[in-house]
């Protein structure tokens, strides 16, 4: 196992498919929460660890409450 040291600057991506017809209704759901994203089919989302955990908990709130991802 190896450990390194994380710095403020790093960065945790997460890379996250979404159906192309969902694209416009989830930049949508997150614009109205607040949350200015760039959202494609294949979207990568970035927490910078200098960020307060509230603002990460409710960006993650709001992917987890998107109504439409069956669709």
């Amino acid at each position: 196992t190896e450990i390194y040291t994380l710095s403020l600057h790093d960065a945790l991506p997460i890379y996250l498919r979404v159906p192309a017809a969902t694209v416009p209704s989830l930049k949508g759901h997150l614009e109205q929460r607040g949350i200015l994203a760039t959202i494609a089919a294949r979207t990568r989302l970035v927490t910078h660890l200098d960020l307060p955990r509230r603002k990460i908990a409710a960006a993650a709130q709001a992917f987890r409450d998107f109504p439409h991802w069956n669709s």
